[in-house]
Order: C-alpha cells, then sequence, then structure tokens
C-alpha cells in the first residue's frame, strides 16, 4: 500500500495558499518524495486532527498570527509543545510576525523553521520545507522498514514456537524476536554505511536512553559522578542486572564496577581527531577519541584514558548521570582495549645502575 505523505498548512489568508503549495511542491521535488498540502484555516481545525490517525502527517506550515482569534500566538505555541509530547512532526512558522516565537517555544520545542514573509518568500520557504522535509522522511522510511522487518521476525518466530516440541515461555519467546530484531538492525547497519565507515555520530547513543528498571546501568555507558567528573562503565551490562529475567529483584553479581575515566576537550585534541571522523584507537596513548555533542564536551571530543581506571561500588554509582551510552558493538570494542592494557604481561623496569652491572660482569666474563 502506498503511503500517503500529508502536509499540513494552517493560515487564514486564503490568497497565500498559492505562493506555500508552490514552495511544498518544489520542496517535495528536491527530496523525490510525494506529498499532498491539507489547508486549514484555523486553530480549532489543527486540533481536531486525532494523534492516533497522524502517522501520513509528514510537516506542518503555519501563521502564528491567525485573525479573529484571541492571544493566537500564544495557543498556537502551547499547542505546538503540547503535540510534541507525544507526535514528532516538524514545522515551518510562517509569519510576519516571527518575533512572537516565545522562549517557551525554543525551550520545549526544537523541531522547526522560521520563514518571515517579508523575506524572499519562495526561496526560503521552499528551502526550509525542503531541509525539514528531509528529515522527516528519513525517519519515515526508516520507521517502516523497521516495523514491516519486525513484523516478519514475530510472525518467523512464532511459526517457530509453534513448531517445537516443547513449549517455550513467554519471556523467551520475546528475547528471540528482540535478538533477530537487534542482528538485522547490526546487519543493516554494516550494509548501509560498511564496517569501516560508520558515521562518528552513530558510535554513540545520544540522548542517552532512559534507565531500564532491570539494569539500571550499562556497560558502555558514561556516567557524570557528584564532582561532575565523566566515567566510562566497562563491566558487564548482565552482572549489573537487579532483576533476573523474570522481574525478580536481585542484587547485582558483582559489588565494584570498573570505570575508565574520561576527559573533555584534551589540549591536543588534534592528536586524537582526524578530519571530522574519530580515530577509535590510538595504541600509543592508550586512549579512545569518541565524537560527542558539544552538550558534552565544548569541543566535540571525548577521550577514554584506558591507563586511568578505578573500581567503585555498585551502591556509590547507581545515581550516577548517564550523559551518554557507547553503542553496540564500539562499547565492546573499548573494552578489548581496556582489558588487553589490564591483563597484558610487562617486563619489570631495570634500573640504571643494575644494567651497568650485568654489563660490567659480562665484559669481564669475555676478557677472562
Amino acid at each position: 500500500m502506498l503511503r500517503k505523505n500529508i502536509v499540513i498548512v494552517v493560515e487564514d489568508n486564503q490568497n497565500t495558499w498559492p505562493t506555500i503549495e508552490v514552495a511544498i511542491n518544489e520542496a517535495a521535488k528536491n527530496n523525490n518524495v510525494a506529498v499532498t498540502p491539507d489547508f486549514k484555516k484555523d486553530l480549532q481545525e489543527l486540533g481536531e486532527i486525532e494523534v492516533d490517525s497522524c502517522e501520513n502527517y509528514v510537516l506542518m506550515v503555519l501563521d502564528l498570527n491567525l485573525t479573529n482569534q484571541q492571544d493566537s500566538v500564544q495557543s498556537t505555541i502551547n499547542g505546538l509543545v503540547e503535540m510534541s509530547k507525544s507526535l514528532f512532526i516538524p514545522a515551518v512558522i510562517y509569519s510576519a510576525y516571527t518575533d512572537d516565537i516565545s522562549e517557551k517555544l525554543k525551550r520545549n520545542w526544537h523541531f522547526f523553521r522560521v520563514v518571515n514573509k517579508s523575506s524572499a518568500i519562495n526561496n526560503n520557504l521552499s528551502k526550509e520545507i525542503s531541509d525539514l522535509l528531509g528529515y522527516r522522511m528519513a525517519l519515515v522510511n526508516i520507521e517502516d522498514e523497521i516495523r514491516k522487518q519486525f513484523r516478519s521476525i514475530s510472525i518467523e518466530t512464532l511459526d517457530r514456537v509453534f513448531q517445537a516440541k516443547d513449549q517455550v515461555e513467554y519471556g523467551a519467546v520475546s528475547a528471540m524476536m528482540i535478538s533477530r530484531l537487534v542482528s538485522y538492525l547490526t546487519r543493516r547497519m554494516d550494509i548501509m554505511t560498511g564496517t569501516d565507515d560508520i558515521p562518528a555520530e552513530a558510535m554513540i547513543i545520544y540522548p542517552p536512553l532512559q534507565k531500564d528498571e532491570m539494569v539500571p546501568i550499562s556497560m558502555g555507558d558514561v556516567l557524570k559522578d557528584s564532582e561532575g567528573k565523566l566515567w566510562l562503565v566497562v563491566s558487564p551490562t548482565c552482572d549489573m542486572a537487579v532483576k533476573d529475567d523474570r522481574g525478580n529483584a536481585r542484587d547485582p553479581k558483582i559489588k565494584n564496577v570498573l570505570l575508565m575515566r574520561c576527559f573533555t576537550c584534551p589540549k591536543d585534541k588534534e592528536a586524537y581527531v582526524g578530519g571530522t571522523k574519530p580515530k577509535l584507537q590510538d595504541e600509543k596513548e592508550r586512549t579512545v577519541a569518541l565524537k560527542v555533542p558539544s552538550d558534552v564536551s565544548d569541543c566535540g571530543i571525548l577521550v577514554v584514558h584506558t591507563k586511568f581506571y578505578e573500581t567503585r561500588p555498585y551502591s556509590d554509582i547507581k545515581d550516577w548521570v548517564r550523559v551518554l551510552s557507547v553503542a553496540s558493538p564500539y562499547a565492546e570494542d573499548i573494552k578489548a582495549t581496556v582489558m588487553r592494557d589490564i591483563m597484558r604481561i610487562g617486563a619489570p623496569d631495570t634500573s640504571p645502575r643494575r644494567e651497568e652491572l650485568i654489563s660490567s660482569f659480562i665484559k669481564c666474563s669475555t676478557v677472562q
């Protein structure tokens, strides 16, 4: 079934509709996607949209200052903020009153661009619609693909379960589905970008996922302690679970958690980053450099030092703030680097005096 992509337009001045429609069609052509404008004259019509039936809505274009509506600017802003809690539909705010965009909107809702009606209308409007439409369709396409694949995986898994001679527990069926979906997504990433060309942004999970009741802390989590220091969790996730697979509470298998100290903005940051992509490992310095958002590090780099490690009691770190997580399999790669360094067999240091004595002894033995 062919998906219908709808762009909602809320504009009370119908004379402006043709201009907006031209911009929408141009943006659709730029993104090679078919869209249908859905024009609405006021906020009441927008409010009648049911969230459950919004899968086909991909974008909004709206005027903030609709006539004949009391306090319409603030009403529109409040509606957008409320809607964004359960729905992702980016918006192009197309208005002559762009200065009225309140800090509340900027603080609570970021999926919008602003075009002033008094500016170069056609070019600016089409450009901003095209940009947001590109982001939105990328999300739509991958969401549709994952949903379709999960449906196929579920049918195949259940088919296997019903053929089995022994009954399979419900929890095990869920685990089988998740495991197969994760395996598919991992292969999908490899095929999409090539294992040697993964975008740096895909190596981390930011914003971090919500803490799981079963496993509040996972390997690869970057935690911030009470002093503001950052630490990477290296201990295995399964050893830190506080519930078993049946949901029963349990103590973590380990009392102490292995942590690697993380630093932001090293002076020699250029040594860790080449071009726009980070080097995953630097064997000489035994560090791992990750590209992170500026919210985490002003210079966009987080460096994990494998030589700076500590063990802390689980009870001490369980309430630390999760800043971000390193995605799999990169977290496992960092763990392997750490373990190789910790477990390596080293030769003892020899003092210069001892080396001098040994040399003298060899020399004397040779002469005799």
